[in-house]
């Protein structure tokens, strides 16, 4: 398997990771099964943000600093950013 193949299969198993913990976190707090939480958005662990942060250690690990973990690293603080911003304003609308 080459490097790149390796880099995408491990942002995947993050992603899907993330969303399989959402799914546990979110069955236990309500008590009950939760299939929905398998594919929902919003929420934490954040699979978004655990996809762009696995590329990003990846590509690192795999190719070192250069202009791909630039790129990668660049994308990544945008979307954490961006998706911490959102909770934010989320939790300010629940609170009204």
């Amino acid at each position: 398997m080459d490097t790149a193949q390796q880099i995408i299969n491990h942002s995947i198993i993050a992603l899907l990771a993330a969303q399989f913990l959402k799914f546990i976190t979110f069955s236990v707090k309500e008590k009950t099964f939760q299939p929905r939480a398998l594919i929902s958005t919003g929420g934490m662990p954040s699979s978004h943000s655990a996809l762009v942060t696995s590329l990003t250690a990846s590509i690192y690990l795999y190719e070192g600093i250069g202009l791909y973990f630039a790129i990668s690293l660049t994308l990544a603080l945008v979307v954490i950013h961006d998706s911490m911003g959102i909770r934010l304003e989320a939790s300010k609308h629940a609170m009204m």
